[in-house]
């Protein structure tokens, strides 16, 4: 064998064991941040600000009132659509991440 026919053979070895290499697995969302439903900081926070009155206001700079006005008027224009990938940000967690 030649120096060309191993240089070929090699070439369709390497190509080989690249192909059948496991690729590592990325994520779409990682698992770290897959809970963030139920253990974020926003629905965890918002839950215990609705319950105070003072605490909503001094956060937000608004009354729920207002808040929830406010949410009415823009609802349709920041909501997303959930993908077969992964779920939409809320139009409520939105808007209070705009206004915080």
């Amino acid at each position: 064998m030649n120096s060309e026919e191993e240089d070929a053979v090699a070439l369709v070895l390497i190509k080989r064991n690249r192909k059948h290499q496991k690729r590592k697995h990325r994520f779409w969302v990682h698992p770290l941040l897959q809970p963030r439903v139920q253990t974020g900081q926003f629905y965890t926070l918002y839950n215990d600000l609705i319950q105070d009155e003072n605490k909503f206001f001094c956060y937000f700079r608004k009354s729920r009132q207002s808040f929830n006005e406010l949410l009415n008027l823009i609802i349709n224009d920041i909501s997303g659509e959930d993908t077969n990938m992964r779920r939409c940000i809320p139009a409520i967690e939105r808007l209070a991440v705009t206004l915080r």
